[in-house]
């Protein structure tokens, strides 16, 4: 089988996929890894085929861009990344697919692999990093600058998702995103990171269960494999009480909320709470 690894973001967000990769290729998969230029090194020493989706110098503006740690430009800034980066992810993965021989495996902000998989059936999974991105009305975490309370009522709580959704989120993604899938000639879509940002084949959530929630209803498409922690000297497994997680963040030099995971492991962003798969 062929896996094509689609990773948009910092450090925080390829590491996991390379160690993804490594047990992928334990399997007897040929794996590619798309990523951004920065990040090419990094990807040959461990042996995995690359595809660049932007160069380094690229990356190195955005992730330097002073207004990225702004609470209002910064997301503005990562809206327009994320779009931008629709088209190469779309052509890549059209290019390189080889009906039942290819899946792709693709991180939360690669908006082009859903595209490809809603046209073509691609078999996707969406890999979530962190608990806090995958909603729920059940144990909600506290999000920075979210009115959204634990024991607010379950109607109020998505009624919050919702006007979220139609006065922020989609006013940033929903545009350019229906823009592209009607030049690929797919039918819009609404509230991009209720549902639809997720595969409907398979989210992975890579962070440890101890800190993931498992919805009341029993309906989940979510799969939580053994969490491990990167260090200098390789892979290892994350001993059950430790509750840190890979996010974005972890690439963020001037993050004061990271903190260690045992004496050799990368720092992380402290779980901001469970959540419902």
């Amino acid at each position: 089988m062929k896996a094509l690894l689609i990773a948009i973001g910092s450090h925080g967000d390829v590491h996991p996929f390379v160690g993804l990769a490594l047990g992928l290729r334990a399997r007897g998969h040929d794996v590619t890894v798309a990523a951004s230029g920065h990040f090419e090194p990094l990807v040959r020493r461990t042996g995995f085929e690359f595809a660049p989706l932007m160069s380094a110098e690229e990356y190195d503006r955005l992730a330097l861009n002073p207004d990225l740690w702004h609470p209002v430009k910064g997301f503005r800034l990562l809206m327009e990344g994320t779009i931008q980066l629709i088209r190469p992810v779309y052509e890549l993965i059209t290019e390189r697919s080889v009906t039942g021989e290819t899946v792709v495996v693709a991180s939360t902000l690669a908006i082009g692999a859903r595209i490809a998989q809603d046209k073509y059936r691609i078999p996707t999974a969406t890999v979530q990093l962190q608990p806090s991105i995958l909603r729920t009305v059940y144990d909600t975490p506290r999000l920075p600058g979210s009115p959204m309370r634990p024991w607010q009522p379950k109607w109020l709580k998505r009624a919050l998702w919702w006007i979220a959704d139609q006065l922020i989120i989609d006013r940033g993604l929903a545009p350019g995103i229906n823009a592209f899938r009607a030049e690929v000639g797919l039918p819009p879509v609404s509230r991009i990171m209720n549902e639809w940002w997720n595969s409907p084949d398979l989210v992975i959530g890579m962070f440890p269960d101890c800190s993931a929630f498992h919805s009341p209803t029993g309906r989940s498409r979510c799969a939580s494999p053994a969490f491990r922690s990167t260090t200098r000297r390789g892979w290892r497994r994350c001993p059950t009480p430790c509750c840190a997680s890979w996010t974005p963040a972890t690439g963020r030099s001037r993050s004061r909320r990271g903190r260690r995971c045992g004496r050799a492991g990368r720092s992380s962003t402290r779980p901001s709470g469970p959540a419902d798969c």
